[in-house]
């Protein structure tokens, strides 16, 4: 598997097989489009992955990225090469922040889902439950980093944190009632 490294502010994403997100249980939330030329695209995420085959379903000819970050998210990219535009599906979080945390694209985006909790199913459940990312200073007072996070997002938030190795501590708590 490749890195992907492209950008300085990218997170590190490392290439997948599609086999691989065909195995998750989880839900597609489709967070977003974005009008690029695919030549502005591949010098961020390098080349395509993959061309569209007979067992894809997409309204016209397509190529594909499939990329796992280092906190867990799955991110798919879907570019339609005959609108220019590239959509992005995230497979286990349903976060736009999460999402744009470690894609930086290029300008406003075409199309933002403003709610992509709206596309849970029977079959494709998504947690709903906000999780808030907190710090204990030095003196023992405790601060709301941020709130109305996603599991996945805040615990991403957390390893970032923790990383940077300061003397103060930080949890996830879940919102309650």
């Amino acid at each position: 598997m490749e890195d992907m490294n492209n950008f300085p502010a990218l997170h590190r994403l490392e290439r997948i097989e599609v086999d691989e997100i065909k195995q998750h249980n989880h839900y597609c939330a489709h967070i977003g489009s974005w009008k690029l030329p695919l030549p502005e695209l591949e010098k961020l995420f390098g080349i395509h992955h993959r061309e569209m085959d007979e067992g894809d379903n997409e309204p016209g000819p397509a190529v594909y990225w499939h990329w796992r970050s280092d906190c867990g998210l799955i991110i798919y990219g879907i570019y339609h090469l005959s609108k220019e535009y590239v959509e992005i599906i995230t497979i286990n979080d349903y976060s736009s922040e999460h999402l744009l945390h470690h894609l930086h694209l290029p300008g406003d985006p075409w199309w933002l889902e403003p709610d992509p909790t709206l596309q849970s199913s029977a079959r494709n459940p998504i947690d709903k439950t906000p999780y808030s990312l907190w710090r204990q200073d030095d003196n023992g007072g405790e601060y709301c980093i941020q709130d109305k996070l996603s599991k996945l997002h805040a615990e991403c938030l957390l390893q970032e944190f923790e990383e940077k190795k300061h003397k103060q501590m930080y949890w996830i708590a879940q919102k309650v009632g």
